[in-house]
């Protein structure tokens, strides 16, 4: 998909103002953009003093010269961040991978997350054959999952995607699926 730039403009970048508005997020700290894509979004972070780490299971993408974990979601480690951020790359996720991905993702995040899931099926995977949005399911599915390893403060979920703001709570015991 990068190759043939169907990814030049990151949706990360449109919502990285939302996250920070709703996550409070303040200059020196720390955010993990999981599925940073071009890192568009990590760059908006940095640019208004915030210390972002891309990670991507690639980085072909990558167009910004800022920390960064070559790494699949479900399978990475990274010092703790104060903030995870993910715009539109959990629907992605191979469905046996969603457990695995939202505990490490919890485990880097010490403050909460911010997340935007698509809830609908791709539209850009007919240009490859293939179905990118492997996990479609409806924000109450995610919802569940979230709260597993977060507080859902906030959850807007309209036509075609959901928007989490998640707190870090203490669990009292590990969680199964």
């Amino acid at each position: 998909m990068w190759e043939g730039g169907h990814y030049a403009d990151s949706p990360g970048t449109t919502y990285a103002p939302d996250a920070w508005a709703a996550l409070g997020i303040r200059p020196g700290d720390t955010i993990l953009d999981v599925g940073a894509g071009t890192g568009d979004a990590s760059a908006w972070f940095a640019a208004h003093g915030a210390r972002p780490t891309m990670l991507d299971i690639t980085g072909a993408g990558f167009r910004h010269n800022l920390p960064h974990i070559i790494a699949p979601a479900w399978a990475f480690t990274a010092e703790p961040h104060d903030w995870l951020f993910s715009s539109d790359v959990f629907e992605h996720l191979p469905p046996a991978h969603v457990a695995a991905t939202l505990r490490v993702c919890a485990a880097a995040a010490r403050r909460g997350a911010w997340l935007r899931i698509s809830t609908r099926p791709d539209g850009c995977g007919a240009a490859i054959g293939e179905t990118l949005h492997l996990t479609v399911r409806p924000a109450s599915w995610w919802a569940t999952r979230l709260a597993m390893h977060w507080h859902v403060a906030g959850l807007t979920s309209g036509e075609d995607a959901a928007t989490f703001t998640c707190l870090h709570k203490p669990l009292d015991k590990p969680h199964t699926y």
